[in-house]
């Protein structure tokens, strides 16, 4: 069953990249008249760099995910951003290896499976890396043990609520084949589905614990706690954007590293951030401690290290899963050198 499951993922990758690069080919962003680079790559530019950067849809985590766009950073690294949205890592990863966005901040889970059969992309820095996602429960259930012949919802095969849900399970020692895991929609429908009792349990992120107990829901255990080393959000960007563009690059980095200063800095402004991106009251409790739980865990990357080892751990995951067939190198897909930059250009020590 392993070897099937692992041939499957490797046709379903290599057809999906051959489409990509026969139909888009592999470059960057177009590059909108910016002057090219001259190598470079430290200095500040001299006009506006585009660069197009594509996110996860925002959550109540976007206060800081997105303080560096609200307070106008990009534009004192000379970067002229455009973000895109996608509702997971699969589709934003299919725009990066097409072209159409230059970087992304996403999982590493899936560009490692695309890197694997080709693709040409750098992970360059990291964001969000700490996995903000947990169990949540019926009332009757009060360990993993509990879990076994149970009903649990995730996004999707291989999508992170998936592959986080079973990293759990291995670790607490429980066959994965011993739970019915489903497709289950969104995290807010999963939510919703496990508080109508037509889920057992369900992976999702943290907006819901302020809810929890009042819903009747336990939280069984956070994924922080159980796989410390599962990483969440790294930076990955398309080589051909960072030949071309190399300064674009190092100025995004720049400005997302001075945006999540700012935000953990500035507790009240990034949760009004997330209200308004959330179209919610601030004073929503799930808001207050979602910010909390990012900055009490360490969740947040303000320097905007690239979590090397956790990366191996995922791939090793991915490879014990049948994700992957075999490892790639991670140390030869990670470029530090963008991120070095990106501190000396924006000072920070």
């Amino acid at each position: 069953m392993r070897t099937r499951a692992r041939n499957k993922m490797t046709v379903w990758m290599t057809a999906l990249l051959v489409l990509i690069l026969i139909t888009t080919g592999c470059g960057g962003a177009q590059n909108n008249g910016a002057t090219p680079s001259n190598g470079n790559a430290g200095e500040q530019p001299k006009e506006s760099v585009k660069w197009v950067h594509g996110i996860i849809v925002p959550r109540l985590d976007s206060g800081y995910q997105l303080m560096a766009k609200e307070k106008d950073f990009f534009k004192k690294y000379g970067v002229n951003i455009e973000y895109k949205e996608f509702d997971g890592d699969v589709s934003a990863l299919q725009a990066l290896v097409a072209g159409q966005v230059d970087s992304i901040e996403a999982n590493p889970a899936s560009s490692l499976a695309a890197i694997q059969q080709g693709a040409k992309l750098k992970i360059i820095g990291a964001t969000l890396t700490g996995n903000p996602l947990l169990i949540y429960a019926k009332s009757s259930i009060k360990s993993f043990e509990d879990l076994k012949g149970k009903t649990i919802g995730v996004t999707a095969p291989g999508s992170m609520p998936d592959m986080t849900l079973k990293g759990m399970l291995k670790a607490k020692g429980i066959d994965i084949n011993s739970v019915n895991i489903v497709v289950s929609g969104t995290d807010a429908q999963r939510y919703q589905a496990l508080v109508a009792g037509k889920l057992d349990a369900t992976a999702g992120t943290s907006d819901y614990v302020s809810n929890a107990a009042t819903d009747g829901i336990n939280i069984l255990a956070y994924a922080s706690d159980v796989i410390p080393n599962y990483p969440r959000f790294v930076v990955i960007a398309n080589e051909q954007s960072l030949q071309q563009r190399p300064q674009g690059a190092v100025g995004f980095l720049a400005a997302q590293m001075e945006g999540l200063t700012y935000a953990l800095e500035h507790r009240d402004e990034a949760i009004a951030l997330a209200a308004k991106t959330m179209k919610m009251p601030a004073n929503t409790p799930s808001l207050a401690q979602v910010y909390d739980e990012y900055k009490n865990k360490n969740y947040v990357s303000p320097k905007g290290e690239i979590p090397v080892e956790k990366i191996e751990w995922l791939q090793n995951l991915m490879i014990d899963l049948g994700r992957m067939t075999s490892k790639v190198d991670i140390k030869s897909i990670v470029d530090q050198s963008y991120r070095d930059q990106a501190l000396k250009l924006a000072n920070i020590k």
